[in-house]
């Protein structure tokens, strides 16, 4: 077992650390990384869970922004895809290639030509599609963004434009969210359309001496926290006259749990005694070399290997996993950010909530009470995905 959250902070409480990383999203995630492989004691937190924010609620697209050509942006093409490549090599468990077709149409005088007025995807999510994206700026709640009901309509209308077969309305909608992209801009504030506003991040420095990263995308996040991290070790090193065991080693190192050579065919046999469907076993894929601590569960406890539902492509040997060794804490963390299972279930998991609460509640000490408060907290985020229907 890892070690819990609680016994973390318990920790941080009464040891010094050489960096402290504010946010637990892709950036400072790679940022906190990045530290500790250069030999620094770091330290990161986030004041809810891990990619609780803009980091779980993008398209999870790793891409080398083709579409920043128009602006000119050949830098953040050229680095991202860079960053894609590696995130390739060093993540084949969670980053693959997805084949895309892009809609051509014949214009009357001008040939062929391709239309994109802010740019719509259609993305396989197993069973299902996800389709995006609105770019609007926003002025409601920062830690409760949804989408609206002009949004929907919105992407609705742009979907039946493009695939006019489909005949998609709001009964084919299982779920929705929204993510807040933080934009680095310099100048012209909303008059300047967000599509136009560059993707490129920007470092400051705040009269306390904290550096702040802004802007960015999820594909260049590492190189990201090596820009940040050559900045915070120089200012280490002079103010504070403390010294790197090592340059940044991010590039070519592969992210935890990368799969070994056998891996695969371990977890496919393990699966097959089990008699795993193909959903659950691609479930366990992408949890890397983790998937065979997760099917050690189902061995110690054979119940643990029956699934959540029958439409849920995940088992119960995935809740304890996630709440001893992924510092799941709630009935969310786990239906929204361990798993994909608010995104694609046909009742974005409420009826598996209850069993999720029990599983968690017998390792985490909550009483009855405690339990029926996760489901109702869970509730409520399903509420806010449903809120455009009201």
């Amino acid at each position: 077992m890892s070690r819990s959250r609680e016994e973390t902070i318990k920790e941080m409480k009464t040891k010094g650390y050489d960096v402290l990383v504010i946010g637990g999203g892709v950036t400072g995630a790679c940022i906190a990384r990045d530290a500790a492989l250069r030999g620094f004691t770091c330290a990161c937190v986030d004041k809810n869970d891990w990619a609780f924010g803009t980091s779980s609620r993008s398209s999870k697209m790793i891409h080398g922004g083709i579409r920043y050509l128009e602006m000119f942006d050949f830098k953040l093409v050229f680095e991202a895809c860079r960053e894609r490549r590696q995130l390739l090599l060093n993540a084949p468990h969670l980053v693959y290639p997805q084949p895309f077709t892009f809609p051509i149409y014949k214009g009357d005088k001008n040939g062929i030509f391709m239309i994109e007025s802010g740019l719509m995807f259609v993305i396989p999510r197993g069973h299902f599609a996800l389709i995006g994206t609105t770019d609007t700026y926003y002025h409601e709640d920062l830690d409760n963004p949804f989408a609206t009901r002009e949004d929907v309509e919105y992407i609705l209308e742009a979907a039946n434009d493009i695939l006019p077969r489909a005949h998609l309305d709001k009964a084919d909608i299982i779920s929705t969210y929204a993510g807040l992209r933080p934009l680095a801009m310099q100048e012209g504030g909303e008059d300047v359309a967000t599509g136009k506003v560059s993707r490129e991040h920007r470092i400051y420095q705040g009269r306390s001496g904290m550096l702040t990263i802004a802007g960015g995308k999820l594909t260049t996040a590492r190189s990201m926290a090596e820009e940040m991290m050559d900045l915070v070790q120089m200012k280490l090193l002079k103010e504070f006259k403390v010294r790197a065991k090592r340059g940044c080693v991010t590039k070519n190192r592969p992210i935890l749990h990368v799969p070994a050579p056998d891996t695969e065919a371990r977890v496919r046999a393990l699966s097959a005694k089990l008699k795993f469907d193909d959903d659950i076993l691609f479930g366990l894929f992408k949890q890397g070399t983790e998937a065979l601590s997760v099917l050690a569960l189902c061995d110690e406890d054979p119940s643990l290997a029956e699934p959540l539902g029958p439409t849920i492509p995940n088992i119960k040997a995935q809740v304890r996993f996630a709440a001893e060794s992924e510092m799941a804490r709630t009935v969310d963390d786990f239906l929204v950010r361990r798993t994909e299972i608010y995104y694609i279930a046909p009742d974005q998991g409420l009826g598996v909530a209850p069993e999720v609460a029990r599983i968690m509640g017998d390792l985490l000490g909550w009483d009855a009470d405690e339990g029926k408060r996760q489901v109702e907290a869970y509730k409520r985020t399903v509420e806010l995905s449903r809120r455009y229907a009201t």
